[in-house]
């Protein structure tokens, strides 16, 4: 974690450089391979003797720290993940540094952390686009923890899940029948924490065949695999999945392909996390951070965005205004003035008497014609 254009972390440790962007890493190996596409020997072949680790990562991947100090997140301590091998370093995710930390981002995270702590499934559930799964995405970042992330719908298959038979030439030319692991057993193997998004959009099929993932033991049998047919969870791995919807169904018509989750699937959660909108002064922090927009017209579109979520609440409107889609218009406003970029990423997606109900609300904060 940390602002990547600084030499020093926040807790006054020296990263080092990378030579191609000039960006500060304490991984620069990881930065140029996930960034750059470029492994570390061609990367030295570029740029010889530049260092790829920071000297407290050296000291870390080589073991001379006795205290890796834990990170806090409320009244709950992670320990960082000193011991990921180099090739699933990749599937450490990399800290957006635009990201804006606010007050419920602060308090989601102690709760999520207090769910990894004891090995507990978790479920964050809110409305679309305002960061449910980029709250994971940091937290997994932040403490150097690999993860792997599934998005979820109605069509996906069991085998997308847990893998499959699949028909392979061996080295004489033959046609032959060999499992392959999908990304569930490939991660408990690994220690690798799977973010499953759209949970509740899940055909039964396969929310069923989690059920024995989701206890406490986890288990996972595979019996078309070749060997190992019983799947041996790492300590470190951890299922936390997104919804919009906690399970009941949608009567919204606004989360179309949600179904209900029955009472034994849900109450294999031992963490589940409602997640909101951002306060006002939150969400215009993270439009600014996100698109670079100036304060006034970050609140003035925060502003606009509040109104037609009282107005769904209210049921004058079938649509809501997601912070994922504060962020489109606000950077269209790189080309456009507010009300024309509002046309192209927010009113023309509406059905006609949301979408003339928007428009007033624009207008009414920008002038403007849309």
């Amino acid at each position: 974690m940390g602002n990547a254009s600084e030499p020093v972390d926040e807790n006054g440790r020296r990263k080092v450089q990378c030579k191609i962007c000039g960006k500060w890493y304490h991984k620069v190996g990881v930065h140029v391979r996930k960034r750059h596409g470029l492994n570390e020997s061609e990367y030295h072949r570029q740029f010889p003797g530049a260092p790829l680790l920071s000297d407290w990562a050296r000291s870390i991947e080589e073991g001379s720290i006795e205290d890796a100090s834990p990170f806090s997140f409320g009244s709950v301590e992670l320990e960082p993940r000193i011991d990921v091998e180099e090739e699933f370093l990749p599937f450490v995710p990399m800290h957006d540094e635009n990201w804006h930390l606010g007050d419920q981002e602060s308090q989601a995270l102690e709760y999520i952390s207090a769910g990894i702590k004891d090995n507990n499934n978790i479920l964050i559930v809110g409305p679309p686009g305002v960061g449910k799964s980029t709250l994971v995405i940091e937290l997994a970042a932040i403490i150097g923890q690999p993860l792997i992330r599934i998005s979820g719908n109605g069509e996906i298959r069991l085998r997308d899940v847990i893998g499959g038979n699949d028909l392979l030439a061996d080295g004489n030319g033959h046609s032959v029948t060999r499992w392959t692991d999908g990304p569930l057993p490939f991660a408990a193997e690994k220690g690798i924490w799977i973010l499953l998004d759209e949970f509740d959009s899940l055909p039964p099929q396969v929310t069923f065949v989690l059920h024995s993932v989701l206890e406490n033991p986890r288990q996972l049998y595979l019996p078309q695999r070749n060997e190992n047919r019983s799947v041996n969870f790492s300590s470190h791995f951890r299922f936390i999945a997104t919804a919009n919807t906690l399970g009941f169904g949608d009567s919204t018509g606004l989360y179309a392909g949600t179904g209900p989750m029955n009472e034994a699937l849900l109450d294999r959660f031992g963490v589940v996390v409602k997640y909101d909108y951002p306060s006002p002064d939150d969400e215009a922090k993270i439009v600014q951070s996100k698109t670079g927009i100036s304060p006034d017209i970050a609140e003035k579109m925060v502003a606009v965005a509040r109104m037609v979520r009282e107005a769904h609440v209210n049921d004058s409107l079938l649509c809501s205004f997601s912070t994922r889609r504060l962020i489109h218009w606000a950077s269209k406003t790189k080309y456009l003035d507010a009300p024309k970029a509002a046309k192209i990423a927010v009113v023309d997606r509406l059905p006609k008497e949301d979408a003339e109900f928007v428009r007033g609300i624009v207008q009414r904060h920008f002038g403007g014609d849309l």
